[in-house]
């Protein structure tokens, strides 16, 4: 209110301290606190690839998000009443009576003796033994990781990997699963604009594949310290013109990603033959055999 005094704002501002258990800040001491939690502006910068087709032929790449999850991971810090904070202090200590029993040391007395951090190795049970592992064997069983990558591995036809899958739903009619839904984040891969021989080559095979209507199968790490994954590029041309590779990590191992069907008990009715022929060919896609 502008026709309060000062003074009448510090009362208020004692009385709500007092009944309310609250503390006051300056507001540039509080915006800085709250700005923490905004969303922090990002430039777009793309990331230098080298698309290999074979060991005497790369095309220079641009790698940019185009569809992400934003992930906030927030981060707190230990500290005590007086608002100081906590720093931890590790310390090994070894029992120096101790017996196996059924595969479990155990300790005969309560004294220990404190070692260093260097002396101590891992170890695995393995029935009733502890294998010892120490950074030799460790070194023995990593595979070394052959660093940042983008290697071609084979051409296919698109409806091999195509994700672009077209479902009867009984309320919405037919409805569209785009491929980030099923798969990872979109990524798209753009010609170097600072290399012609690129731009050339990229456009080329760009409009090779959409027209014989294949994609690319590669062997995609993102750095030095990734483990490779197979990927998928969808060839694709922009408004402008411009050739560009949509890239989709393929799913492996126990990579699950499953889609949210919409309730059948809502269809409003029985279904009908075309639906059912439609679930029925859907079906047969998932056989292996």
């Amino acid at each position: 209110n502008p026709d309060l005094s000062g003074s009448q704002f510090s009362y208020i501002f004692e009385e709500l301290k007092k009944k309310c258990q609250a503390t006051f800040e300056p507001f540039e001491n509080a915006l800085n606190m709250v700005s923490y939690f905004a969303p922090k502006p990002k430039a777009v910068r793309g990331q230098p690839f080298q698309l290999q087709l074979s060991e005497s032929f790369k095309i220079d790449l641009q790698l940019f998000v185009k569809i992400s999850e934003e992930k906030f991971i927030p981060k707190f810090d230990q500290v005590t009443e007086n608002n100081e904070h906590v720093s931890k202090i590790r310390q090994y200590e070894v029992s120096d009576e101790t017996k196996v029993d059924d595969g479990e040391a155990v300790p005969e007395s309560e004294s220990k003796t404190v070692v260093d951090k260097g002396d101590l190795i891992k170890g695995y049970h393995y029935g009733t033994s502890i294998i010892p592992f120490s950074k030799a064997d460790k070194e023995l069983s990593t595979v070394e990781k052959e660093g940042k990558q983008l290697q071609l591995v084979m051409f296919t036809k698109e409806e091999n990997a195509s994700f672009e899958i077209h479902l009867y739903s009984f309320n919405f009619g037919i409805f569209q699963v785009l491929p980030h839904y099923l798969m990872s984040n979109c990524r798209w891969l753009i010609p170097n604009r600072k290399s012609d021989s690129s731009v050339t080559a990229m456009t080329g095979l760009v409009e090779a594949l959409k027209k014989q209507g294949k994609v690319a199968i590669v062997r995609y790490a993102y750095n030095i310290n990734s483990n490779p994954r197979l990927a998928v590029l969808f060839p694709k041309m922009t408004k402008n013109g411009c050739p560009v590779f949509e890239h989709f990590t393929l799913p492996f191992n126990e990579d699950f990603r499953g889609f949210e069907f919409p309730s059948l008990e809502k269809s409003g009715g029985d279904p009908s033959d075309y639906q059912f022929d439609t679930m029925e060919t859907y079906i047969d896609h998932f056989m292996l055999t």
